[in-house]
């Protein structure tokens, strides 16, 4: 009589069969050195006690400290301090989620300059050992303009219902408006790039009327007349 296995019986009527997900418990792959050393971007690598095992020369150089003295080194001081708590509970999702969101987080480099970065974190193995990669990359300049842009729409709603009390600017040269008003245009595209990449409503909402405040500035500066 030959004998079945759980796996081997037919399912019920009306309830298909379950198939195993071959990759469920998959292996991590191995962690790639010599790719990480050619990368613009941050890599680090650290273990299951959020020691640092790696990290990439552009890491080191970004964080002012040799890759060397890094490694062995507690990873979470890297972070600004109030992001840590953050982080921590981020790194602790890596391992559990099929997918790790993107997060974002700030490193904290040794003359103090603070660096924002996007996260993407996975498992991999390093020496053959169950470790997590974390791949950083730097939006700095991407937030400087940010707070930039920030700063001119705000002055904008600030110019604009003054300029509406006072009318139309007499006298004002031809080139003095055109100049202004290329000024503006690329403002408010500056402005409209911010707002479709924004996920703080708050600030979504402080675009868009920076946005029609510049419009109402254009408006008194082309019915000004010489």
């Amino acid at each position: 009589m030959t004998r079945t296995t759980p796996d081997d019986k037919p399912a019920p009527p009306g309830r298909k069969k379950r198939v195993q997900d071959p990759d469920a418990h998959a292996t991590p792959d191995a962690f790639d050195a010599d790719r990480a050393m050619t990368q613009s971007d941050f890599i680090v690598v650290y273990g299951p006690d959020k020691t640092i095992l790696y990290v990439n020369p552009a890491m080191a150089a970004a964080m002012g400290y040799a890759a060397e003295d890094m490694a062995g080194t507690p990873l979470l001081p890297y972070i600004a301090k109030e992001f840590q708590k953050t982080m921590a509970a981020d790194m602790a999702a890596i391992g559990e989620a099929d997918e790790p969101p993107f997060f974002e987080t700030v490193l904290l480099a040794a003359d103090g300059l603070r660096r924002s970065v996007i996260v993407k974190g996975r498992p991999v193995r390093y020496n053959n050992t169950p470790a997590s990669l974390l791949f950083l990359i730097d939006i700095t300049e991407k937030q400087v303009l940010e707070d930039m842009l920030r700063a001119r729409a705000e002055e904008l709603m600030q110019v604009s219902p003054a300029l509406r009390d006072t009318g139309p600017v007499p006298g004002l040269p031809p080139a003095i408006r055109r100049d202004i008003n290329d000024q503006l245009t690329v403002l408010k595209s500056c402005l409209a790039v911010l707002e479709q990449g924004q996920h703080d409503p708050a600030l979504a909402g402080s675009c868009r009327k920076a946005i029609a405040a510049a419009d109402q500035i254009a408006a008194l500066i082309r019915s000004s007349r010489d």
